[in-house]
């Protein structure tokens, strides 16, 4: 382990720290621990200290404290949290004032070099810092963090947090609004915890990063040379604490299940028995054996569950496929980031087969539980609303099975069997054409063909959403590769699943047994899963898709100008791109330049500095956009391009910390001139002058309003055409502010709403407002405003920008209906981009057309779909 500094048992250490006080010298000697001789009779002698980790992970320990408080006084910051996991159970750790250069490395020879040594810094708000630290305790419901700086309690019962104390340095409360300047394990961030603090807990969005990592090793020796006088070692800075768990004997699993989403025995100790129907060992933090176990007999009510989760710490739980086993443990709700818990058993005393231990294999597998068929035949799948409950759905007394949460409640780790599936979407595997690194799993998204509606059906056999009625899809579930699924569950045996090609739309023939889970995914939410514990002869049976299907096979637009008065314009978020992605850059500008023929002007989303999400240097783009330009260039040979952009605010526009992502277009310089202008105002402000004539050029829409702080800024461009003297066009873009801060329609409080809209109400508002001041200065402009505005076509921020279509045109909504889509999320098409035109062009020859090149393909080049304009001018 990290901190593995000696190997003396502690207790023989504790011994000998006794021994020292009584001044038998010659013994500690011996020892060679380090303590003076003299120390006895000599009052300028100074004692050494010796830590432990004593009661590690139900309360910081000495030696936790001592690190933190070497890091954080070394580099002068405001708290640091160091994973308890970096300590082993017997680590030691012996300090004394005034070391010598020799004991400092001495000490220092213990600790690791690499990953586990390295410490991010940034800056994080209060209110962030305590949803870090509640998040981090349910990740194994103990005190998984060493601090300082800030002390914590906290008190669970039964997995529900009830109790919350956060203080800094013991005395003051945090304030939630104040940015803290805090140190956390760059190993965590994203390493050996993934998918660790960068997504499970957001830090991808609220910490900011500085520039440069610290280390551990060097704070110490800091710390150690510094010569300062020591804290108390052994104060309590984290907590946590169990509410003690009654024990009410033996219970049936329907019902510890209960018939509503939380358990009537929560926070009980219970024996129960069940049938293994999956079992795995997590190979990732926090380690651990998860098992499913399912009751032979179900008691006919539907509300309950006959199956339950049990997670076994110990690495020796060894069980087969239909084991029946008797397991005595606490009943847990594992509280996900949305709210929502899976019922099962943790805190495990005790475990045993009870069944005939002697059977074969395959004889074991005839005691497994019959699946319980979904769908056609069987049980059908709601597929109206996800919950028509208003209120907190883990207080909620009963289920409702109308309802597609209450639905999938129901089975919650029991086996089920569907027939006839169709894949919706994915995640994972090769979902991307050019990797940044590798994903060892695979989501699909699938339905029951019988359960497909119609009427919402994309154009290669999709689901979109229907927000008007409140139709997210609750028909949607996913099966999943874990450690719970074979291998060969979705591949034939002895592939990799994540390496196999799925499409939108692709149909798998058969039927599919599995069990349904409730698993918390990357970024720390939760969804029903089915996990495939044995071989599928549905999928062993597909003939699997090797290769992606080329982008140039993904289609190519109709949509193209055929002389010098028509334009075409397109939006594209090209997801994070940076300078360095040379891959990416290449196979992008061969899609803009054959799926979306060379538009005149393009409208380029998440257009990432040089150095992607590097903190070294400046937010500068230069590089990035000369690189795209050029192979742009290479393959558009009629065109002229050219590139305009204006940087934004040093990490403070949002998107990955460093990455500094902002709006960039591409103009065709044959048919569009554009005059270069910098009034030298605060984010190049641009004014509306006489004629239309804007200040600056490029110029950003109200960059100081508060409605953008912390957002992109929306950018306008002033074009003249050439072949049209005093013929102006101006092209707005936009990436609004994310979906962040929206309650899940999956989560524990209903109805889910899309909190995020207001603020895009408030962008969309100086937007429009903005426009109106354009075209009462130049009654005669041409105005097209488009990119990613992150909002679904109902939500009330378009309906503010269009003025209910009054003031602009929803190109959108021009298409058919099985077209109206520029994402995927979860096995759901939706759109989030958008191109959105003033009257003047909507009354002349005004066409669009979105390329799903990308949402219903694996094999990606981004995570949207472009869309493309024709105009004539």
């Amino acid at each position: 382990m990290i901190f593995d500094f000696l190997v003396l048992n502690f207790r023989i250490l504790k011994s000998l720290r006794n021994l020292c006080s009584v001044a038998i010298s010659i013994l500690i000697l011996l020892f060679n621990l380090g303590c003076d001789i003299q120390s006895a009779t000599n009052s300028k002698t100074e004692n050494v200290t010796i830590l432990s980790t004593e009661n590690r992970f139900e309360s910081s320990t000495e030696i936790g404290n001592f690190v933190t408080t070497a890091i954080r006084r070394a580099n002068n910051l405001d708290m640091v949290f160091l994973p308890t996991s970096f300590f082993s159970k017997n680590d030691i750790f012996e300090v004394k004032p005034n070391m010598t250069e020799f004991e400092i490395d001495r000490v220092l020879s213990f600790f690791p070099r690499g990953p586990q040594d390295q410490l991010l810094v940034g800056t994080m708000k209060g209110s962030r810092i305590k949803d870090f630290i509640i998040d981090r305790v349910r990740e194994t419901y103990d005190a998984e963090m060493e601090v300082d700086g800030v002390h914590y309690s906290i008190t669970i019962n039964g997995g529900f947090i009830t109790v919350t104390n956060f203080l800094i340095d013991g005395r003051y409360p945090i304030d939630d609004d104040e940015f803290y300047r805090i140190a956390v394990s760059d190993d965590f961030y994203f390493g050996s915890a993934f998918p660790g603090y960068k997504y499970r807990n957001g830090f991808n969005f609220n910490f900011r990063r500085e520039r440069y990592p610290l280390s551990v090793r060097e704070s110490v020796k800091k710390y150690l040379s510094m010569n300062v006088r020591y804290p108390y070692w052994s104060e309590s800075r984290a907590t946590v604490r169990k509410t003690v768990a009654e024990d009410i004997g033996y219970k049936n699993i329907h019902d510890i299940q209960g018939p509503s989403h939380t358990s009537p025995y929560f926070g009980k100790t219970v024996t129960t028995r069940g049938v293994v129907t999956a079992f795995g060992s997590a190979d990732w933090y926090p380690f651990g054996n998860d098992v499913y176990i399912q009751t032979k007999v179900s008691d006919s009510d539907p509300k309950t569950s006959e199956g339950l989760h049990v997670f076994i710490q110990s690495n020796n739980a060894l069980f087969d496929l239909g084991d029946e086993i008797e397991v005595t443990g606490v009943v847990y709700e594992d509280i996900r980031k949305n709210g929502m818990g899976q019922t099962g058993l943790r805190d495990v005393t005790s475990y045993k087969i009870v069944s005939d231990v002697n059977l074969s294999k395959e004889e074991k597998l005839k005691n497994l539980p019959e699946a319980t068929l979904l769908g056609e035949g069987g049980r059908r799948i709601p597929t109206d609303r996800i919950s028509t409950y208003g209120g907190t759905l883990m207080r909620k007394l009963s289920l409702n099975l109308s309802d597609g949460i209450d639905f999938w409640e129901s089975l919650e780790g029991m086996r089920v069997a569907m027939n006839d599936l169709q894949i919706l979407g994915f995640r994972g595997g090769e979902e991307d054409l050019i990797e940044v690194s590798d994903r060892f799993y695979l989501n699909l998204y699938v339905i029951p063909k019988s359960e497909r509606t119609p009427e919402y059906t994309t154009l290669r056999n999709g689901l979109l959403v229907n927000p008007v009625v409140d139709d997210f899809n609750p028909e949607i579930t996913v099966i999943t590769t874990n450690h719970l699924s074979k291998n060969d569950g979705l591949v034939p045996k002895d592939k990799n699943a994540s390496k196999f090609i799925f499409n939108v739309g692709d149909e798998i023939t058969g039927r599919i047994e599995g069990v349904m889970t409730y698993q918390k995914n990357v970024f720390g939410g939760g969804e029903y899963a089915i996990v495939l514990p044995q071989p599928q002869d549905a999928f062993a049976k597909r003939e699997h898709r090797r290769e992606v299907t080329p982008v140039l096979e993904r289609g190519i637009t109709y949509l193209e100008a055929k002389n010098e008065n028509e334009i075409t314009l397109a939006t594209f978020n090209l997801e994070n791109l940076s300078g360095y992605q040379t891959d990416r850059l290449e196979v992008l500008s061969l899609a803009m330049a054959n799926n979306l023929k060379c538009p005149d002007v393009l409208n380029l989303v998440e257009i990432q500095d040089n150095n992607g999400i590097s903190f070294r240097e400046d937010q500068n783009a230069d590089e990035t956009l000369k690189k795209l330009r050029g192979y742009l260039q290479s393959m558009c040979l009629h065109q002229n391009y050219q590139y305009v952009n204006v940087d934004p605010f040093l990490n403070a526009e949002g998107g990955q910390p460093g990455g500094n992502i902002r709006i960039s277009m591409f103009y065709n310089a044959d048919k569009l001139s554009y005059e270069e202008r910098n009034d030298g105002s605060v984010g190049n402000q641009a004014i509306v002058q006489k004629d239309g004539v804007l200040s600056s050029n490029p110029g950003r829409i109200y960059p100081n309003h508060s409605a953008f702080r912390n957002s992109r800024r929306s950018v306008i461009v002033e074009f003249d055409l050439v072949k049209k003297p005093g013929e102006k066009l101006y092209v707005i873009g936009n990436h609004l502010n994310s979906k962040l801060g929206d309650i899940d329609f999956w989560g524990n409080d209903q109805p889910a709403r899309a909190n995020s809209d207001f603020r895009r109400a408030e962008m969309t508002a100086k937007i429009n407002e903005f426009i109106r001041w354009l075209e009462t200065q130049n009654p005669k402009a041409n105005i097209v405003v488009l990119g990613d505005f992150n909002a679904l076509p109902e939500e009330g921020s378009l309906s503010v920008l269009t003025n209910r279509e009054k003031d602009l045109k929803n190109m959108l909504l021009t298409m058919p209906i099985e077209k109206r889509y520029t994402t995927n999320f979860n096995g759901s098409s939706q759109a989030l981009d958008y191109i959105f035109v003033n009257n003047k062009i909507f009354n002349g020859c005004a066409e669009a057309e979105v390329m799903h090149i990308n949402s219903d393909f694996m094999g990606r080049l981004s995570d949207h779909d472009p869309i493309v304009l024709k105009a004539c001018f």
